[in-house]
């Protein structure tokens, strides 16, 4: 049986097997046939070629070429079907009837099936796609990036699948295609892949791509591919519910002796400190904001949902963003420092901290060296006056 899948992987990157599957026939069995074939014309005598022999030969009924491939992918026609080359829609994109769905696309929110082992078959397809694709130790090739990752989508790769939605989205060596993405999107997502799951969050939540992709823009979709993916760690699913839970919380009330936290504002904050935690800068850069003014919608100023203020804690959510790159948490470490707020107050700090947000390009922090340098003009003007009232009280002069 090793040996078979051997065999076959040869069958799938030969030229043969790639002519049998352009041409749409017979699948496994004609894919063992035409690589059997070319390995007896190819290599001479010994192991490989009785072995090419005895797969030619075998008789294969309906159903068993499946043994050839782990079993996990046996029960799979909704990807086998789909990918199949032949009747391709215009720009290489995947015909309605080849996805398995309605012309216009599907408008339901499609859930993850179960976890498959990748073949290495699937993987070996995947890799030498991804080196076409990007260039990485060959030259690019487009046209063979697209082969490779059809190849793989056929054992269920769940990247092939993104990749190919990317490849369609964007109009990358293929023509571009929305509804073509948003299906193999769709089947990524059955197959647990986190950035079609992220990608599809992002059609259904702009009308435009949305409707190009034929389903309708849908807030519960959004938030419900959101939030497989941030069950599977993505720290953008995560900031992004935060803002969506955010914008739902304070459509609450508050009234002036009774201030409270609904229940979707403690969930904004809990996704935005879960992306933080992950590493995104944009959620340190928030949960700082929330807990310097003590608001969820991170404003300093006004009437708010209340959280306790931890300036120092801020801070800290500041620097870790800054030490990150990030050119806005240099600013707001400046600011802090200028303040006094959650750090000793520093204007040499301040200015530091400011010249390198202007350096990565934050323009709000020339205003701020501004005011730094007329603010340490005033302490020196101050720290003169005071010497000089020091020594006049010394000597008792007026």
């Amino acid at each position: 049986l090793e040996s078979s899948r051997t065999l076959l992987m040869d069958a799938m990157m030969s030229p043969a097997g790639r002519s049998v599957e352009k041409r749409g026939g017979g699948g496994v069995n004609s894919l063992v046939r035409a690589a059997s074939s070319a390995l007896l014309r190819g290599v001479g005598g010994g192991g490989k070629v009785g072995l090419a022999r005895s797969v030619t030969h075998l008789q294969l009924k309906r159903g068993e070429s499946a043994k050839l491939l782990p079993a996990t992918y046996s029960s799979s026609p909704s990807i086998a079907s789909p990918l199949v080359v032949k009747g391709e829609g215009k720009g290489g994109a995947p015909t309605s009837s080849e996805v398995g769905g309605e012309e216009g696309g599907s408008t339901g929110v499609i859930t993850p099936t179960a976890d498959r082992v990748i073949s290495p078959f699937a993987a070996e397809a995947y890799d030498v796609g991804m080196a076409c694709l990007t260039g990485r130790g060959r030259n690019v090739n487009l046209t063979m990036a697209v082969d490779k990752f059809r190849l793989a989508a056929k054992l269920g790769h769940p990247s092939a699948l993104y990749q190919l939605g990317m490849m369609h989205l964007v109009g990358n060596g293929v023509g571009k295609n929305m509804k073509a993405a948003a299906k193999y999107f769709e089947l990524a997502v059955q197959h647990n892949s986190v950035e079609a799951m992220v990608e599809l969050a992002r059609i259904h939540k702009n009308p435009n791509k949305a409707r190009a992709a034929g389903v309708e823009p849908s807030p519960d979709a959004v938030t419900r591919y959101y939030k497989m993916a941030a069950e599977r760690g993505n720290r953008e699913a995560m900031f992004e519910l935060g803002v969506i839970y955010g914008q739902r919380g304070t459509a609450g009330r508050i009234g002036p002796k009774n201030r409270y936290l609904s229940a979707e504002l403690r969930k904004s904050f809990s996704y935005f400190q879960s992306a933080a935690a992950n590493g995104s800068i944009a959620a340190k850069i928030r949960v700082g904001d929330i807990l310097y003014g003590g608001r969820l919608d991170g404003s300093r100023s006004g009437r708010g949902y209340q959280l306790p203020v931890n300036e120092s804690l801020a801070f800290t959510y500041y620097m870790k963003a800054a030490e990150e790159g990030s050119a806005l948490a240099h600013y707001l470490c400046a600011i802090a420092y200028t303040d006094g707020k959650g750090v000793e107050k520093s204007v040499g700090r301040a200015a530091s901290f400011a010249n390198m947000a202007l350096e990565k390009g934050y323009e709000g922090a020339r205003r701020l060296l501004l005011r730094l340098a007329r603010q340490e003009e005033e302490e020196r003007e101050k720290k003169e006056e005071e010497e000089v009232e020091e020594k006049r009280r010394m000597t008792g002069y007026d």
